[in-house]
């Protein structure tokens, strides 16, 4: 299981997402992997105190390119990104989801979320986002469902095979 975090300027919230993924109670191997966009506010130092599995501190196009350097470093047969504000839910959130993987051998999986501030003055930018709400992903039943429904990237984990398949990054799209 590969646990995939783009950062970039989050020092402030970097700790926090990083021993989230850390404390993951998985029989597995578990790696965390860290695509910092060259952070200026020191990120990196922090990032540097765990001893994470990969770390590279780069200039990047953004979050999708970011993503992307963290999926072709990582060496997980499960990939997660958890962005570095985000946390996951409990311990058991990257063991339950590869339970899953073997019993329905889906090659995406993806569940509800919770959206949450880490920081007291923070406000929330998506209009989804309320707090203590929970964003229910129940009304995708089916892949035509994909086309018009929104699957946040925090709530999705998807099987290494997608990524041999094709890229996650589409340098063609604006990022924003």
């Amino acid at each position: 299981m590969s646990v995939v975090i783009p950062v970039r300027d989050a020092a402030a919230t970097i700790e926090a997402a990083i021993r989230s993924a850390l404390t993951q109670r998985y029989d597995g191997d578990l790696e965390v992997v860290v695509a910092d966009g060259a952070s200026s506010d020191g990120t990196d130092d922090r990032v540097r105190q765990f001893g994470v599995d990969y770390f590279v501190s780069e200039p990047d196009g953004g979050i999708y390119q970011a993503m992307e350097k963290g999926v072709v470093a990582s060496t997980g047969h499960a990939i997660i990104f958890l962005n570095s504000g985000d946390v996951f839910a409990d311990d058991r959130v990257c063991s339950d989801v590869v339970a899953c993987f073997r019993r329905t051998n889906s090659f995406v999986i993806f569940g509800d979320f919770v959206p949450y501030l880490i920081k007291s003055n923070d406000t929330y930018e998506h209009p989804v986002f309320q707090p203590g709400k929970v964003c229910r992903l129940n009304r995708v039943t089916n892949r035509n469902c994909l086309y018009e429904q929104n699957i946040h990237h925090q709530a999705a984990i998807y099987r290494r095979e997608i990524f041999d398949r094709c890229s996650y990054f589409a340098p063609e799209y604006p990022q924003g």
